[in-house]
């Protein structure tokens, strides 16, 4: 297990703040191969 310091692009988080909890632990997925696909399943997934 690694600790990590994901970020959130200012836009997104202007068009999302009532739904962001800053601060709080969370899950983020790293990918350390730049020829690897990213999995389907992974994918961003942002409430209208």
């Amino acid at each position: 297990m690694f600790r990590v310091r994901a970020q959130i692009s200012q836009e997104l988080l202007r068009e999302h703040l009532n739904q962001v909890k800053t601060g709080l632990p969370g899950v983020a997925w790293v990918k350390l191969d730049a020829k690897a696909e990213w999995p389907q399943n992974l994918s961003v997934r942002v409430p209208e």
